[in-house]
């Protein structure tokens, strides 16, 4: 894990902790894009997810397996 994904991490927790949830949600999703194995970014991406947002993140897990699948 690089020192720009720890950053993304961080600057997430930080908007979620300020109850600004919509605008964390991009850095989660851009966390675990970089880092899939970083499980406490993942419950944290998962907690801040609505009805509307669940199909978006099934194409985000769906585009991390074939990720994994190609290295």
């Amino acid at each position: 894990m690089n020192l720009f994904v720890l950053f993304l991490f961080s600057y997430a927790l930080v908007l979620k902790r300020l109850g600004l949830l919509n605008e964390a949600l991009p850095y989660f999703v851009r966390t675990v894009k970089a880092v899939p194995h970083l499980w406490s970014a993942w419950e944290d991406l998962v907690m801040l997810i609505d009805s509307e947002q669940k199909v978006f993140i099934e194409l985000i897990k769906f585009l991390l397996s074939l990720l994994i699948l190609i290295f």
